[in-house]
């Protein structure tokens, strides 16, 4: 790999764990706010979750540096504008309605109420 590329790579590995990060801790936020508690099991996912971005981008940086540089576009050429609504709109559905709606199931109001024999099958 050139130096240049190499430079390239290495920021891009950078700033997408950034942007992993902050996207993981507004999910954090929006979570235990609507949440209204901070338990073991919540803490436990979304520190999995982070041990997994990590992973995953340090992975990627190592077998696909220019592919890990690619994804940090944001308006990719060529993409049509009904693919660039839709993206978005998912984004913000998996960043903002998702860590509600399990906030409120989990702390709030117990929707989906499981056996222990389901959480913690034999």
């Amino acid at each position: 790999m050139p130096k240049e590329s190499g430079n390239r790579a290495e920021i891009a590995a950078v700033k997408q764990l950034a942007v992993s990060s902050v996207m993981l801790a507004i999910q954090v936020a929006i979570f235990f706010f609507s949440a209204g508690y901070i338990g073991v099991r919540p803490r436990v996912f979304f520190g999995s979750s982070f041990l997994h971005y990590t992973v995953s981008i340090m992975a990627q940086y190592r077998l696909n540096p220019e592919l890990l540089a690619a994804r940090l576009v944001r308006k990719r050429e060529g993409s049509k504008l009904w693919d660039e609504i839709l993206m978005r709109s998912s984004n913000l559905v998996v960043l903002i309605a998702m860590p509600v709606v399990a906030g409120f199931d989990i702390g709030r109001f117990q929707w989906a109420n499981l056996d222990f024999a389901f959480v913690f099958p034999d």
